[in-house]
């Protein structure tokens, strides 16, 4: 077989893959008007039989039962629960913060604090990705190295004593909870 020939194939395979099959059948009618007998066309008409002949999918009207963005927490964080328990601390807190829009409330916030944080870091187009992308980048790091970072958007955040970040950036700063 040739090269061409196979190039050919591969192009008809690809418009029978996504092409649905109501409009590969009206796309054959349209070369049977026009009188075209050819051994591809039995072909064509012969799979798009077998494509409208197959049962469709169904699809669940039950979407996954999903939480609310801010109930949520990265898997990066969930696995350092069990294995350093002190940084899953720290994470899973920022984490929540993150989520509930308290601090980096934007995706392009996110965007630039995971650039900033690691020069491989990808930004998701969706917010939820995006915060999952930069607590697995902080995760690895080392506890000083995290919370540096962690630390560095923190001190951004308006200063009011009671909110839950200034406790996050308190107990990072210095070792202790604020009161």
């Amino acid at each position: 077989m040739s090269k061409s020939v196979h190039a050919i194939a591969l192009k008809i395979a690809l418009i029978i893959e996504e092409t649905s099959p109501e409009d590969l059948a009206e796309a054959i009618d349209v070369l049977r008007q026009c009188g075209n007998s050819s051994e591809l066309f039995k072909y064509l008409s012969a799979a798009s039989q077998k494509q409208s002949t197959k049962p469709e999918k169904k699809v669940s009207s039950i979407s996954k039962a999903t939480k609310p963005i801010d109930q949520m927490t990265s898997k990066a964080v969930l696995s350092l629960e069990k294995t350093d328990p002190k940084k899953h601390q720290v994470l899973a807190e920022f984490d929540r913060l993150v989520r509930q829009g308290k601090v980096l409330p934007t995706n392009e916030a996110l965007r630039r604090f995971g650039e900033r944080v690691s020069k491989d870091f990808r930004p998701r187009t969706a917010r939820k990705d995006n915060i999952s992308a930069v607590m697995a980048t902080l995760a690895p790091m080392t506890q000083g190295d995290m919370e540096k970072h962690i630390a560095m958007v923190l001190k951004d955040v308006p200063r009011r004593e009671t909110d839950e970040y200034q406790k996050l950036a308190n107990y990072l700063m210095h070792g202790h909870r604020g009161n």
